[in-house]
């Protein structure tokens, strides 16, 4: 008896020096297998650093933004590893110094090639201040969004605020977006007649327009005119094609007053222009 229970423990005690010796096998495998991806990741990582910038990253440029000046805010240069960057980061960082862009798109072609592209924001109307005569060189594009932009501008239309809070970079208000609605809608050849220079917002229950055939004024609101819905949008149209076909008559005044929105249709010309 003595010797089988000999024999047993001594069975025992060479299984667990075997799962022992397994065990010990299967984490030397491990380590071995990180250590190798370590090593293969640093390899990686290596082919991924910049070394021609002028070759490997190309960076398209704006009329208004510029290649480098990308390059010089996203760091963009001789050095840098593509495979670390922040692209959302860079993007965020680029359109918050660039209010100007409206987009920007970073394309990777591995392992160490990178395409940036930009859209700019089309500008859709000047922005100047009521009975200031000065040039901000603020625009605006459809969306609200406020930036710099002084060369070829000339022929948009002037939208002037009672004061300019709007500075580059922020949005415009509630009413101004109104304007930038009316101007955009009055693009349309649907409203010839009333193709407007710019649009003043010194009132704040109405928005007067500087028609571009004769220079005459015209008063404009509607229902729901600060809130961009379909019911405001629509309220919109149909006041302007009443002032429209006021227009038309071949009266000749020199202030059209389409402000009442109680009576449908209600335009009348007023005596004193001013």
């Amino acid at each position: 008896m003595r010797g089988r229970r000999t024999t047993e423990n001594e069975k025992q005690s060479t299984d667990r020096q075997v799962v022992i010796v397994k065990i010990v096998l299967l984490l030397v495998a491990v380590a071995a297998i990180a250590f190798a991806v370590k090593k293969l990741h640093n390899v990686w990582l290596r082919q991924c650093i910049v070394t021609n910038s002028a070759e490997q990253i190309e960076i398209e440029s704006g009329q208004m933004v510029k290649g480098e000046l990308i390059a010089e805010v996203c760091k963009l240069r001789n050095g840098v590893n593509l495979a670390l960057l922040d692209y959302a980061a860079m993007r965020e960082d680029a359109l918050r110094q660039f209010p100007n862009l409206k987009s920007i798109t970073f394309r990777r072609r591995l392992p160490n090639r990178l395409k940036v592209s930009i859209e700019e924001r089309v500008p859709v109307a000047r922005l100047g201040i009521s009975g200031r005569r000065e040039v901000t060189g603020l625009v605006t594009d459809e969306t609200g969004m406020v930036f710099r932009k002084r060369f070829g501008t000339e022929a948009l239309p002037l939208v002037r605020e009672p004061v300019t809070n709007t500075l580059p970079g922020k949005r415009l208000g509630e009413r101004a977006m109104a304007a930038i609605r009316l101007l955009e809608a009055l693009r349309s050849p649907e409203y010839s007649e009333l193709a407007s220079l710019e649009a003043d917002l010194r009132k704040e229950d109405y928005i007067m327009l500087t028609l571009k055939n004769d220079y005459s004024r015209a008063k404009v609101a509607w229902s729901e005119m600060d809130s961009d819905t379909p019911e405001s949008r629509a309220n919109m149209h149909r006041q302007l094609r009443h002032l429209r076909d006021a227009v038309r008559t071949g009266v000749g005044a020199r202030l059209w007053n389409a402000t009442d929105t109680s009576v449908p249709g209600k335009i009348y010309a007023e005596r004193n222009p001013n």
